[in-house]
């Protein structure tokens, strides 16, 4: 009696493990969106340190904006390298992005944006990460779409593209309309 139950330990592992994995796969949801707890909240009340010139970021900033793009972004980054000929072409549209330079030295970071072009009309910094954890970053570039009261609506993990740019906004555009 002791062997047929032994016999039969690895094959309901194996059922337990399956019905596991096919709940994951079936469940709809995509594996390339990482949720935050921030999305439908305020942004964080904190303030980044400014970059010269450049005005502070708070939450009070966003009022009044439409959607403004919280980016953070390093020079050493190679994502963020790809990424940043799509925020210039976004900068054209009007679109208002604030560019947080993370775990990288400010000087580098704005030759960075001297040589290859500033997509944004607002800097700050991070240098050491603390404000990033405040926003729920883990990787960069890492992209939230901050409406015009301060409420993130949605969190972009990866390079930020047009299309990618236009189905967020779309989505946000109608789940506002519910």
């Amino acid at each position: 009696m002791k062997n047929i139950i032994i016999n039969y330990i690895p094959i309901i592992i194996l059922l337990l493990l399956l019905a596991l994995f096919s709940n994951s796969l079936l469940s709809g949801k995509n594996p390339d969106v990482i949720d935050s707890v921030l999305v439908g909240k305020s942004v964080p009340e904190i303030s980044f340190p400014i970059v010269s010139g450049y005005k502070q970021i708070s939450p009070e900033y966003f009022k009044g904006k439409d959607i403004t793009l919280v980016n953070f972004f390093a020079s050493w980054c190679a994502p963020c390298k790809l990424e940043h000929p799509e925020l210039i072409k976004l900068k054209e549209k009007n679109v208002h992005i604030v560019g947080i330079i993370y775990n990288d030295d400010e000087k580098t970071a704005l030759r960075f944006l001297e040589e290859n072009g500033n997509p944004y009309q607002n800097i700050a910094k991070d240098i050491e990460g603390n404000q990033a954890f405040e926003w729920g970053v883990y990787g960069i570039p890492e992209t939230f779409f901050v409406d015009d009261m301060g409420i993130i609506q949605y969190r972009h993990t990866g390079p930020l593209t047009l299309d990618i740019y236009y189905k967020i906004l779309n989505n946000i555009k109608k789940r506002s309309k519910k």
